[in-house]
């Protein structure tokens, strides 16, 4: 499946692929200047990779470590980072690409990332006593060690799995809304 850009209009269609791996789960930026994706390579490694370039096609460039599948790319609310989900160390866990450093950071040993609106808080899912419950902490500093689920603010409870939270709301205030009358 190859990236395409498609005009308002319809008219001109631009492939954004490179051709030499298949491109899946494509996510704009916030601001959308750029894209990212998993990016699978055509031979060799199974792996996916998650991939970043502008949004014309440019600058293509991997963030994860292609020893690891990497999957579910989520972009913060400010566009300073990209959370995604890999098994490069065994088993899955959470890690976080800081686009200005260009550095990668573990965050947790659990999966499904997301972020809250205000940018720096990441949601994702962890199994408590075999339930899948969500929970949330910092993604920030790019140079912590990884968060315990222990230590993270335990956002569900209840016997219900509660698993792959997705996108940020444009406005978190849900739960302080009062009833309209």
């Amino acid at each position: 499946m190859a990236n395409l850009r498609v005009t308002l209009d319809g008219k001109a269609l631009k492939s954004l692929s490179d051709k030499k791996s298949n491109d899946v789960n494509p996510q704009y930026s916030p601001d959308g200047s750029q894209i990212v994706f998993r990016s699978y390579p055509k031979s060799g490694s199974t792996n996916a990779v998650i991939t970043m370039m502008n949004a014309d096609g440019s600058n293509r460039q991997a963030l994860s470590d292609p020893t690891g599948n990497a999957v579910n790319p989520a972009w913060s609310p400010d566009k300073g980072l990209i959370a995604y989900q890999s098994n490069l160390k065994s088993s899955s866990a959470v890690y976080v690409y800081q686009i200005s450093s260009k550095q990668t950071r573990q965050v947790t040993d659990t999966n499904a990332p997301t972020w809250t609106c205000n940018g720096s808080t990441m949601v994702y899912t962890s199994v408590v006593n075999g339930t899948a419950q969500l929970f949330q902490t910092a993604a920030p500093p790019i140079d912590a060690k990884p968060v315990n689920t222990a230590d993270a603010s335990q956002l569900t409870g209840d016997n219900a799995t509660n698993q792959n939270p997705e996108n940020f709301p444009a406005v978190e205030d849900a739960s302080n809304r009062s009833k309209e009358k």
